[in-house]
């Protein structure tokens, strides 16, 4: 289990050895699943992984 910690801006840091395991790339979209113990991370179905970060 890892733990990470909410941002004032309500953002969380995805470890890289964790990114790296499920191909999340900067600017990839990953799905919040809402269960009834707790939160999922997914990534998203049909995604397109982004190689290079997106400016916001």
């Amino acid at each position: 289990m890892v733990v990470v910690q909410v941002s004032w801006k309500g953002q969380i840091l995805i470890p890289k050895a964790i990114r790296e395991k499920y191909g999340v790339k900067p600017g990839a979209k990953v799905q919040l699943l809402d269960e009834e113990d707790g939160l999922i991370i997914k990534p998203a179905p049909g995604r397109t992984l982004l190689r290079q970060p997106v400016d916001f």
